[in-house]
Parts: C-alpha cells; sequence; structure tokens
C-alpha cells in the first residue's frame, strides 16, 4: 500500500510530459494548418509557372524589332561620321569612301515611325521579370528616338555641301569629264577642270548647296558663269548659262534655280561646265555627286565624269 508521499512524486513527475506532449501537439497543429489552408492553388501555381516559362521568348519577339533599329541606326550613323570626315576634313575626297557611303546607305531614319516613349515603368509591380522587360523596352525605343533625330541632324550637312547634279538628272547627261583634254576651239591640249553636262537650252540650272553668290560675269571662256561659296571651303562654279538670275552677294538655298542653261562663251553646244572646288583647288564634281543615286548610277556618274565622250567646251 503506497503512502501519500509516493502518490505526490508521481504526480510531480507526470507534469512535464504532459507540457512536453501540449507543445508537440501544438506544433503539428501549426504544421497542418500550414499545409491544408495556405497552401496554394495547384492551378493558379501552375499558371505563373507557365507564364514565367513563356515570358523570356515573347519579350524577345517583342524587343526584336527595336534591337534590329537600333543595330541599324547605329551603322547608318557610323557611316555619315565616315563620310562627314571625308568630305570636310580632307583635301581631297576620296572616291571610294564616297562609294562605300552609298553603296550601304539604307535611309533607315526615313523608314522607321516615329515612337511613343511617354509610357512609365510600373515599378509598383510583383513580377519583376516584367520589371526589366519594361526597363529593356522603353530603353531601346528611347536609343531609337536619338539615334533618328542624331541622323537627321547629320542629314543637314549635304544642305551646304555640293552632293548633287546642278540640273534635272533625268534630263542631265554628262559629255566630257574632268582631266587633261583636247580643247575643241583652241587645238590646244588642257586641263578641264569641271564637268560638262548637256540638256536642252533653257534648262533650270540649280545650286547643288546652299551658300553665297560671289561672282556673276560673262567672260570669253566659262559664258554667262555663277560662282557660289558654301561651307567647309568648297565653291561651286556654273559655266555657259544663256541667263543668270541671282545676283552677286545673294544667298541661295540648295535646289534654288540661279539660271538657265545656254551655250554662252568658248562652246560648241548646249551644256553646263560645272566645277566643284575645296580651298581653291578643283576636285573631280562627279565625285560629289551622289544623292538619291544607287550604288549603279554613281558608278555611271564616276565613269562619264573621269573621261572624255563629247568636247562641248574649254
Amino acid at each position: 500500500m503506497s503512502s501519500p508521499s509516493d502518490s505526490q512524486g508521481s504526480e510531480n513527475n507526470s507534469r512535464p510530459l504532459l507540457v512536453m506532449i501540449g507543445f508537440l501537439v501544438f506544433i503539428i497543429t501549426i504544421f497542418l494548418f500550414v499545409i491544408l489552408v495556405l497552401k496554394p492553388n495547384q492551378n493558379t501555381a501552375g499558371t505563373a509557372t507557365a507564364r514565367s516559362r513563356n515570358l523570356p521568348q515573347e519579350h524577345i519577339e517583342e524587343l526584336d524589332p527595336n534591337i534590329t533599329a537600333v543595330f541599324n541606326l547605329s551603322e547608318e550613323s557610323r557611316l555619315f561620321d565616315e563620310l562627314f570626315d571625308e568630305l570636310v576634313y580632307s583635301e581631297n575626297p576620296d572616291v571610294n569612301r564616297i562609294g562605300d557611303f552609298v553603296r550601304n546607305f539604307r535611309d533607315f531614319a526615313s523608314s522607321y515611325p516615329e515612337r511613343n516613349n511617354s509610357r512609365q515603368v510600373g515599378l509598383t509591380s510583383y513580377d519583376t521579370t516584367d520589371i526589366s522587360f519594361d526597363r529593356q523596352r522603353d530603353f531601346l525605343a528611347s536609343s531609337v528616338i536619338a539615334l533618328i533625330g542624331s541622323i537627321e541632324r547629320k542629314k543637314k550637312v549635304f544642305i551646304t555641301i555640293p552632293v548633287t547634279y546642278p540640273v534635272d538628272k533625268d534630263l542631265a547627261r554628262i559629255a566630257s569629264g574632268f582631266g587633261m583634254r583636247d580643247h575643241p576651239i583652241l587645238e590646244q591640249r588642257r586641263m578641264h577642270n569641271g564637268i560638262d553636262i548637256a540638256a536642252p537650252v533653257g534648262t533650270e540650272v540649280r545650286a547643288t548647296a546652299s551658300g553665297k553668290v560671289i561672282r556673276t560675269e560673262e567672260v570669253p571662256g566659262y559664258g554667262r558663269s555663277c560662282l557660289i561659296e558654301h561651307k567647309f571651303g568648297y565653291q561651286t562654279l556654273y559655266g555657259h548659262m544663256v541667263r543668270i538670275i541671282v545676283a552677286e552677294n545673294k544667298w541661295v538655298e540648295k535646289g534654288e534655280v540661279i539660271g538657265y542653261l545656254g551655250n554662252t562663251g568658248l562652246s560648241v553646244a548646249p551644256h553646263v561646265h560645272y566645277e566643284v572646288r575645296k580651298n581653291g583647288r578643283p576636285l573631280n564634281p562627279s565625285y560629289f555627286i551622289f544623292e538619291n543615286l544607287s550604288a549603279e548610277e554613281y558608278r555611271e556618274v564616276i565613269l562619264l565624269g573621269s573621261k572624255t565622250n563629247e568636247i562641248l567646251s574649254f
């Protein structure tokens, strides 16, 4: 038979065991609650997983046009920079480097529409992949706009440098090129400092670049002629016109009519004698006739501008 003291000892020993059992039940209850109540819906989780897996390809497809645009426009900008260096800083611009521009230029800046970059990136979005994608898309769109603006500014250099025909190219025919040749009237071998472009009498003669009219005069050799000064040391001369309609010291814009083609001076047929000079030195004008020409057309201009087919003037 147990005494009262033995009963009290057994009660004291069982109390910590009960506390431990209660604590374990509590932990198990919380664990089951987390699994059963807070477990994400499998359909929702599956959709999110599938979306995350598909997003990169969707992003690439959406970004690809702008990536291509940035590449094309960067290359076009580089072409402009190289051409600018050749035309502005070289005393004798290289026809091969100019030809590289003509062959590779595609005018991408005009083919891409203006892009709206006012969209704000949703930085409160939960999906960090979306945040990164939005930033990439907006950055590329901004780059396209910046490159287009840069190229359009670079195109303006061609307003003040002569890079086109002085007459309508559909009427123009280069009859005699730049270089040494036999004079048709004086019967002497002389340097021909320009090219002779044949066209009907009265054809409009236009300034090939914006500039200031330095001289208009009628002389025995050039006949009625006009000399225009442009930027970067360039000058252009137009000879044998039947009529000049601009005055000395007048500023003329590129493409403005300065006179009409004729047969004045030492000339044997209607044409305009066209010269391009840089810092007073005559250059082959055919090198500078490339605006709005294809690579094939430019090669033809170079070919005709470097040989003598017909001798029309001095």
